[in-house]
């Protein structure tokens, strides 16, 4: 290769990502008309369609954070540890710590604000390393607060 880059890989990668892009959010807008059977079928299949283990991993947590939506906590639990593992064995790490973000908001979901807190500590702690002054970190942040202020109000000891 003489340095240059292929335009034509250039333009189906930049395709790809801009229709993986539209795929989710379309899952999104199906999913808040309530129809989370469509939403979660459409992401199956993007993911299956995507090209790349960014791509992949990225619809993988939009999958698990969707079937959460869905009611099915327990399911969306091993879909985001897939994920998260994923990540981390493409060196992934922005996206492993988002997937283990989402893992989280489940487990507060399903009531487990014991293992929450501590795992939103290391989460932020990580991002802060690695993704610095990004909205995930934001994110992160804010629902760290909230599990806090949740633990807080109900007297559970940490």
């Amino acid at each position: 290769r003489d340095g240059r880059s292929d335009w034509s890989s250039d333009v189906c990668s930049s395709d790809l990502l801009s229709t993986v892009d539209a795929f989710v959010e379309h899952a999104e807008q199906l999913a808040e008309m309530g129809d989370f059977p469509g939403a979660l079928r459409l992401l199956q299949t993007t993911q299956a369609q995507a090209g790349t283990p960014s791509e992949r991993t990225r619809v993988q947590i939009e999958l698990g954070a969707m079937t959460a939506r869905s009611g099915a906590l327990g399911q969306a639990l091993v879909m985001l540890q897939d994920a998260e593992r994923s990540a981390r064995e493409a060196g992934l790490e922005v996206l492993a710590l988002e997937a283990k973000l989402n893992h989280c908001s489940v487990l507060g979901a399903m009531g487990h604000m014991e293992r929450v807190l501590p795992a939103l500590r290391e989460v932020v702690g990580q991002l802060g390393t690695v993704a610095s002054g990004t909205e995930l970190l934001e994110d992160a942040q804010a629902e760290l607060a909230s599990f806090e202020t949740a633990v807080a109000m109900h007297g559970s000891a940490q």
